[in-house]
């Protein structure tokens, strides 16, 4: 066996490496300040508590000889100890005035996040996963669901239509909150959107507060809308390590729509929603078509099943259809034209319905007419 090291040699190796590492942090957060911002008063009294504390740790720590004898026993040890606690608490000081800070400057912007949606109108084909989503919803047990599919087939609308249901209105009352993800690229931006809602104070212990306050209801149904740009863009451990957390209340179910085939790991999902959406079926896609008091003609299924029972792809094509008075005939030649163009263009095999869809609907005659339309 080696020689083992005495206690104050220890605290002195820790020290060096817990200096090394703010070291490094200082300069991440300094890096994170934009070109021109001041950082405000808190930040900068944060900074500088920092750099103070770490430069007394270096200069004590030149005089350190490990033949010293006043730095063996007891006094040193305690010099030591000293030390760590003080460099703890300036690097949480920092990051408490640093989350204030931005949540500070960005609170108004969370808020936008947290709009609950209304009902979805024209909402054809889906009545049956909306009704079994609602009665997991009601049981006595808390459920963890995922939403999967392409972009447009429809998990923001059968979120909405979930949450609006007047069954679960009735047993979650106001302990709903509907998150759209968009333009949110970490798990700290969620946490941040959570406290803005909940009115927490936003520092180092600002998860353990929204826990506490979400396990402290009788249920709860939290929905994470548009997670793919979360997970897109953060570390996947650090989202599991969130989901997982929030999947241990007891209290608290969870509702999550993303683009994909998979959820997030880290949470026991419903199997039986594991399978990404399926495409509307013909029948529901003239229902949407007709609600929309599109023009209706002998081609109408023919384009329909162009659009690949999408229903945001169908409703954008529909709106066109009502907007300009195209009937389906003329919709279809142009939805052909408009896909050579696109394939010539990119030099693809392949297009997706909902980028034609698009295409079409920025370019007919009322948006290049009007180009203040959008």
């Amino acid at each position: 066996m080696g020689a083992s090291i005495n206690p104050v040699m220890q605290r002195v190796k820790d020290t060096v490496l817990s200096i090394v590492g703010v070291q490094e942090e200082l300069e991440e957060r300094q890096q994170e300040l934009q070109p021109g911002e001041m950082p405000d008063d808190g930040t900068k009294s944060a900074l500088l508590m920092l750099a103070t504390t770490v430069s007394e740790i270096q200069a004590f720590l030149l005089n350190v000889r490990s033949s010293d004898t006043k730095y063996v026993g007891g006094a040193g040890a305690k010099k030591m100890g000293a030390f760590r606690k003080k460099l703890d608490k300036a690097r949480a000081r920092f990051i408490d005035a640093r989350i204030v800070h931005l949540t500070r400057q960005d609170g108004a912007s969370y808020a936008m996040h947290l709009e609950i949606p209304p009902p979805p109108a024209h909402f054809y084909g889906r009545n049956e996963l909306v009704d079994s989503i609602v009665q997991l919803l009601l049981a006595d047990a808390t459920h963890r669901i995922p939403l999967l599919g392409a972009g447009g087939i429809g998990k923001t609308s059968i979120a909405s239509a979930v949450i609006n249901s007047v069954k679960v209105v009735d047993t979650y009352r106001h302990n709903i909150v509907f998150l759209g993800c968009e333009g949110i690229t970490s798990i700290e931006g969620i946490i941040k959107t959570l406290a803005a809602h909940f009115k927490s104070p936003s520092d180092s212990r600002t998860l353990s507060t929204i826990l506490a306050h979400l396990g402290s209801m009788q249920c709860f149904l939290l929905v994470l809308d548009n997670f793919e740009t979360v997970v897109e863009a953060a570390d996947s451990v650090e989202v599991e390590r969130y989901l997982g957390k929030l999947a241990e209340l007891s209290n608290l179910s969870i509702m999550l729509a993303m683009r994909g085939n998979q959820p997030p790991e880290g949470v026991a999902w419903e199997t039986r929603y594991h399978q990404p959406l399926e495409r509307l079926n013909l029948e529901a896609s003239r229902r949407i078509w007709v609600a929309m008091g599109a023009k209706e003609d002998a081609k109408l299924n023919e384009l329909l099943e162009k659009l690949d029972g999408l229903p945001l792809a169908i409703r954008i094509m529909a709106s066109q259809a009502q907007l300009n008075e195209e009937s389906p005939t003329q919709l279809l030649d142009a939805y052909a034209i408009e896909t050579t163009k696109l394939l010539k263009t990119r030099g693809v095999r392949t297009l997706k319905s909902l980028e034609v869809s698009i295409r079409l609907s920025l370019e007919c005659p009322t948006m290049t007419q009007a180009p203040d339309a959008l």
